[in-house]
């Protein structure tokens, strides 16, 4: 039996690259680099900043459907 291809879910993954005047994110669908680019910020990082970044992530994750966000961590 074949399912119907609406009822196929779609393996998004996100990729975060944080750093502190820049995060670099990619978004990965079906295999496949299908959105990249990097956010820059000016001076320290403040609340704001990680506020505006959470909120951009949450975007993405709601635009492309993400099942799966792969981060890397800080040194």
């Amino acid at each position: 039996m074949r399912i119907p291809s609406f009822y196929v879910t779609t393996n998004a993954i996100l990729g975060v690259s944080p750093g502190t005047r820049c995060v670099g994110l990619a978004v990965i669908s079906n295999g496949d680099l299908s959105k990249w680019h990097v956010k820059t910020y000016k001076g320290a990082t403040t609340q704001e900043k990680i506020l505006a970044t959470l909120l951009h992530i949450e975007e993405l994750i709601s635009a492309h459907g993400i099942s799966c966000v792969a981060c890397k961590v800080p040194h």
